[in-house]
């Protein structure tokens, strides 16, 4: 359980906002749906915003661990050509 809200030994703040706020609107969902009014904009911009997240996530992931200090290493072997 511990490891939902730590990201390296240390408490990841961007984890617990992103559960907190599925834990949100997931309470707001389920009121407007047990009240009768869950729209389908609701709907769609509640997954929207997960998705969104994921995507963002992954996407400065990946930017972060770009290799940018590294030079360039071919992999071509010179002999063969």
């Amino acid at each position: 359980m511990k490891e939902l809200f730590m990201r390296g030994g240390k408490l990841s703040h961007s984890k617990i906002l992103i559960i907190l706020s599925w834990v949100v609107a997931t309470i707001w969902g389920s009121i407007k749906l047990y009240k009768g009014i869950l729209t389908d904009d609701f709907v769609s911009y509640y997954l929207g915003a997960f998705v969104l997240n994921v995507i963002g996530a992954s996407a400065t992931t990946a930017y972060r661990d770009k290799p940018i200090d590294k030079p360039f290493v071919s992999t071509r072997n010179r002999d063969q050509e």
